[in-house]
């Protein structure tokens, strides 16, 4: 009986921290996102209304971006099974597939940067691709720099 508590305290303690990591996981991306707005606001220097207007239209692009993205990982996804179970692939409609959906991806990003024309200069939509490539980028040597147990990355 001691046993069975005992079991039943560590799965409700392991339960625990499981989901305190999954909301501290949640909780970075939201932060990244709020850093690299209030930045986006800074270098594009936006006033309220045009920030108000430009993150609703990024979030909307965002949010196309992400279901395109989707849908080619549920291709690689079953591809892959079928590939490990020695099933029959047609190789040359799934290329297809996977192409169309990252040419989709491509043309939903051209449209969305050319639809910012009426929000921003020329001059603001360059300045936000350059500060997107270069967010990106300071992210993901931040997180390698972290995964590796360096520590802070500004250093």
């Amino acid at each position: 009986m001691k046993k069975i508590i005992m079991v039943l305290i560590l799965l409700v303690g392991f339960s625990q921290i499981n989901a305190q990591y999954q909301f501290n996981r949640f909780q970075h991306g939201k932060n990244i996102q709020k850093l690299e707005q209030v930045k986006l606001v800074e270098v594009l220097d936006l006033d309220e209304e045009t920030a108000v207007k430009f993150f609703a239209r990024k979030k909307h692009h965002q949010e196309i971006q992400e279901k395109l993205a989707e849908k080619v990982d549920a291709l690689y996804e079953k591809l892959i099974k079928k590939i490990d179970n020695n099933d029959k692939v047609d190789f040359d409609k799934t290329k297809k597939e996977i192409l169309s959906l990252e040419k989709e991806a491509f043309q939903n990003r051209e449209n969305f940067i050319n639809s910012l024309s009426d929000l921003l200069s020329q001059e603001q939509i360059v300045k936000m691709l350059v500060f997107e490539k270069q967010f990106r980028e300071e992210i993901a040597k931040y997180m390698m720099k972290n995964r590796r147990g360096q520590g802070n990355p500004r250093e």
